[in-house]
């Protein structure tokens, strides 16, 4: 579940952006979003493999979420200095604290892609955050403050929502400005990922999506006449990361958020592998990824 240039979200996955930013950023944002619509968004490279231990803020690839809001689902505003890297213990971690900001009672962190991927491989080692109310994610987005394509919410998700840690959820968005398609899929794990680091990740490509965890295919999905998973020519899509708490109006869905004190959710690396051939890695084994 995310969200868009802004990242939204609902109950039900969708991330709704509603941004308190600086009013010429809105203004630009709002600008590229009107031109997305008419088509006219601006032509995209997308960007090729890469691994990225963590271990430091890369300015050239990522950027951190700062000093903005989704709006309802979402129970927080986004701070930098809420994620964190620490090249000592060789991972990046997201805060959750409840340090209120910009008209919010907590603050989180994001960890995103400035550029945008296409098919291939995503894959990302992390521990989630066990406590109910909380979302902690590793996904890809592209929405209507993107110029990645279309301008339309699309989206491909891996979520942990933190009342039950035994279990991952699946999702995807295609076009879908309203949030109407139902695309969740919850697959149990038989661990608690809140216990230790695991590899999750997704292949994507013409005709579907795989999902992976420590390496082996837990579920997928291929296209029907009726349901369509995203494609590039629409819409390429930035890698995302983050951990946050929900309102009232998700509860039914991710839990009801209760403060307890800081939580933390640690992700060790991140890797795309955009060749037609990508697979994924193992439990104890290093990333890898050739050049395309």
């Amino acid at each position: 579940m995310q969200r868009n240039d802004f990242t939204d979200r609902s109950a039900l996955g969708s991330r709704l952006i509603v941004a308190t930013v600086a009013g010429g950023l809105v203004v630009a944002m709002f600008s590229e979003a009107v031109a997305a619509r008419r088509g006219n968004t601006p032509a995209v490279v997308p960007l090729g493999s890469f691994i990225d231990q963590l271990e430091a803020y890369d300015t050239t690839r990522w950027m951190k979420a700062d000093r903005w809001t989704n709006g309802s689902p979402f129970d927080n505003a986004w701070r930098a200095d809420h994620v964190v890297h620490d090249a000592a213990s060789g991972a990046m971690t997201l805060k959750l604290s409840n340090r209120a900001f910009l008209g919010q009672p907590y603050s989180s962190g994001e960890y995103r892609t400035r550029g945008f991927h296409g098919y291939g491989c995503y894959e990302a080692r992390f521990k989630p955050i066990r406590q109910s109310g909380v979302v902690t994610s590793f996904f890809t987005f592209a929405g209507p403050y993107d110029n990645g394509g279309n301008g339309k919410h699309n989206e491909i998700d891996i979520e942990f929502l933190g009342f039950d840690t035994t279990r991952v959820q699946f999702n995807f968005w295609t076009n879908d400005d309203g949030y109407a398609s139902h695309n969740e899929r919850v697959v149990q794990l038989g661990f608690d990922a809140a216990t230790g680091h695991h590899n999750y990740g997704f292949r994507w490509f013409e005709g579907g999506l795989e999902w992976y965890v420590d390496g082996q295919r837990v579920d997928q999905f291929y296209d029907t006449p009726l349901i369509q998973t995203p494609k590039p020519t629409d819409s390429y899509q930035k890698i995302m990361m983050n951990a946050w708490p929900v309102d009232a109006t998700a509860a039914g869905w991710a839990g009801t958020f209760r403060y307890e004190g800081v939580r933390l959710a640690p992700y060790e690396w991140v890797r795309y592998d955009a060749r037609a051939s990508c697979d994924f890695t193992f439990p104890g084994h290093p990333p890898r990824v050739d050049a395309p």
